[in-house]
Order: structure tokens, then C-alpha cells, then sequence
């Protein structure tokens, strides 16, 4: 007998996992799978990818690996904040859409009195992520365009810690949320950007 075809058995080893009844001619190439090895192989792992393809098996799996993996939301920004005493907050900001621009620091104002910075700001287009320095808040105002009618999370992770904020609208087109961070001076904050 001459080499069935790859489709052949892959729709052979499809019926197999679904219970589904052979024709005569598919009953022949299956019996072809008992002298061959490479169709039997062939044969073999389309079962198995097959049956792992399966609803009641790979639906759960797939969902829990969404759940691990946590990309169940698409995420639009990722940044990390390395704070330095306060006196010098550095930002590596990650694109994670080839779309939208990425956040970098802008030229710090100095306070009012002392000279010492009161305020570090990072922008992205329209939108600013800024800190103050003697309120120790984190300030995100996002761009509405860029949430494309989806609702936007902010979520902050410090200290193994994470809090979540939702984005609310200013009513001008931006997207805002604050969080305060008390006297944490020193360290790292992991900020990701995300739709719901």
C-alpha cells in the first residue's frame, strides 16, 4: 500500500479521538499503521495533540494558564520606578504595543523654596505620570484616546504589595488615578497600565 497522506491520518486520528465511526477505506490505512512505523507515528502524536486539543481538556488548561499568566487583559503600559531617596526616580518603561509611545522623564521643577525638586514627571504623548515629592503621591493621567472605550486599571506593586485603581474620567479627556505612597522612599515600584 502506498503512504497515506498526512491529512488523511490526521482526520483518521481526529475521528479516533472523537469516537467517530471509519470508513472502509480508513480501516485499510489504519491497517497500514500496523507495518509502518512512520505513519503509525505520525498517526500516534495527531492523537494525542488531538485529544489534548480537546474541549474538556485543553479549555481548562488554557484557562488556567490565562489566569496564570495573567493575560486575560491587554496590557498597555509597563513601567518600573527606581527610587532613590527621593532625590533621583528613574523610570524603565517597557512597550508593550508597538502603538503607543513610551513614558520618559522630563526635566524636574524645582519647589518653591530650597530648590530641591517637588515634582518628577514622566510623559507619553498627552499623558503625564507624575510624582510629588512632599505629598508622596503617584499621579497617572492617561490619554483617554488610548483606552479605546475599554475601562483602564493602574495597578502599583511595591514591597510585594499590589493595588489597583481604576482610571476615572476628568471629563477633559483624561483618565486619572492617584496613589499615595506615604514615606516610601527607597526601592522599586512596578506600575502596569491595563484594560479591564
Amino acid at each position: 500500500m502506498i503512504h497515506p497522506e498526512k491529512d488523511q491520518i490526521y482526520e483518521i486520528a481526529g475521528k479516533e479521538v472523537n469516537g467517530e465511526l471509519l470508513t472502509a477505506e480508513e480501516v485499510e490505512i489504519k491497517n497500514h499503521f500496523l507495518t509502518c512505523k512512520d505513519c503509525c507515528d505520525y498517526f500516534l502524536d495527531s492523537m494525542q495533540v488531538l485529544d489534548f486539543l480537546s474541549e474538556e481538556k485543553f479549555a481548562p488548561y488554557f484557562l488556567e494558564a490565562v489566569k496564570r499568566a495573567g493575560v486575560s487583559y491587554k496590557l498597555l503600559f509597563q513601567m518600573r520606578f527606581l527610587m532613590d531617596g527621593l532625590e533621583n526616580l528613574q523610570v524603565i518603561s517597557e512597550k508593550t504595543d508597538i502603538a503607543l509611545p513610551v513614558f520618559t522623564k522630563v526635566p524636574a521643577y524645582a519647589a518653591a523654596r530650597g530648590g530641591k525638586k517637588a515634582v518628577e514627571e514622566f510623559t507619553a504623548g498627552a499623558s503625564i505620570i507624575r510624582y510629588d515629592y512632599e505629598k508622596h503621591s503617584l499621579m497617572i493621567s492617561l490619554d483617554e484616546e488610548l483606552s479605546d472605550g475599554a475601562e483602564l486599571t493602574a495597578v502599583l506593586r511595591m514591597e510585594g504589595k499590589e493595588f489597583s485603581k481604576k482610571l476615572e474620567s476628568d471629563k477633559h479627556g483624561m483618565l486619572e488615578a492617584e496613589f499615595r505612597l506615604e514615606d516610601y522612599e527607597n526601592g522599586e515600584l512596578d506600575l502596569i497600565i491595563k484594560s479591564n
